[in-house]
């Protein structure tokens, strides 16, 4: 049986937490619908746009030779962050909080840069956000361009985009998904758990648990070199592969917590996520888990997995 979970954790996240609700809602959205690609088109010819991320959308637009823009957007369950330089502004009738090369940088190392950035985090109707960032060519104004991009995903926002209405959005096993639907598969209630569109947390056999969804590259990094085996055993790698429920991931170690990188199937095709440097780079929709103990870590990750069988 789990333990029961500390008052501390019910007190700071209780079973009734808004963030619940929010992060539900985030997920029902298709969040490459919220900036429609015709719309994309008024910043230049669009070469790429999809999914990115777990509700998390790309557009490249123009090449670097044509005076690109590149414009990301996610949804997020946080209000806008008024922290790190930047300053509050408004977006119609929505909060915002806006931070560019303007408050970061001096005059002259903007004047030597070849380009030039803006990041923007709207708040949205139901609670939540929309971060924007915007990279753009030396000429063009990436803040003028977060403007109009929030201005356009408030406008689809009122349509309410459902997964699934947008044709740049790449489905897979992980679009919509929900993280903290391993609970109910644990005999866990919300009690104590926190929840965020792509991660969960809560407490299952005393130890403190994150699950999250991801698209990973699904194999170790290849540029870290093997660290020295405690017991004086020649070297260990920095991610040994680990196999839960049949399926052969890595995991990580940092610090005496532990992340497993699970994959849930095949590698997908992301386009926004290409790499010139790496063209044969792919993409595989994966679940990781972290926490301090790896028999509790294994337990979740079957427990995980069985929601995708």
């Amino acid at each position: 049986m789990p333990e029961l979970i500390p008052d501390l954790d019910a007190q700071m996240y209780p079973e009734d937490d808004p963030q619940w609700e929010i992060a539900a809602a985030l997920r029902v959205v298709d969040v490459c619908a919220l900036i429609p690609r015709p719309n994309l088109e008024q910043f230049g010819p669009v070469r790429v746009v999809g999914t990115n991320g777990i509700q998390a959308c790309y557009a490249r637009i123009a090449t670097r030779t044509e005076g690109h823009v590149d414009l990301g957007w996610v949804l997020v369950s946080s209000p806008p962050n008024e922290g790190g330089g930047g300053h509050d502004r408004r977006i119609g009738a929505a909060r915002a909080w806006m931070v560019s090369d303007v408050d970061n940088s001096t005059p002259e190392e903007i004047e030597r840069s070849s380009y030039r950035y803006c990041a923007l985090q709207v708040e949205l109707p139901p609670g939540g956000s929309v971060a924007l960032r915007v990279d753009s060519a030396k000429g063009i104004d990436a803040c003028s361009v977060a403007d109009r991009a929030a201005e356009i995903v408030l406008r689809e926002w009122e349509r309410h985009p459902r997964q699934g209405d947008s044709p740049d959005t790449v489905r897979t096993p992980l679009t919509g998904a929900d993280p903290c639907a391993v609970l109910a598969e644990l005999g866990i209630g919300r009690k104590g758990s926190w929840s965020r569109p792509e991660r969960c947390g809560f407490r299952y056999r005393g130890e403190r648990i994150a699950v999250g969804y991801e698209y990973d590259t699904g194999r170790p990094p290849a540029d870290v070199p093997p660290v020295p085996d405690p017991s004086g055993n020649g070297y260990r790698s920095n991610y040994p592969l680990v196999t839960v429920a049949n399926r052969t991931g890595y995991r990580s170690e940092s610090g005496g917590q532990h992340t497993y990188y699970l994959p849930l199937g095949a590698p997908v095709d992301l386009p926004s996520l290409a790499d010139p440097q790496f063209p044969d780079e792919t993409w595989t929709p994966t679940v990781t888990i972290e926490g301090s103990d790896q028999e509790v870590i294994a337990a979740v990750g079957e427990a995980v997995l069985s929601l995708f069988d």
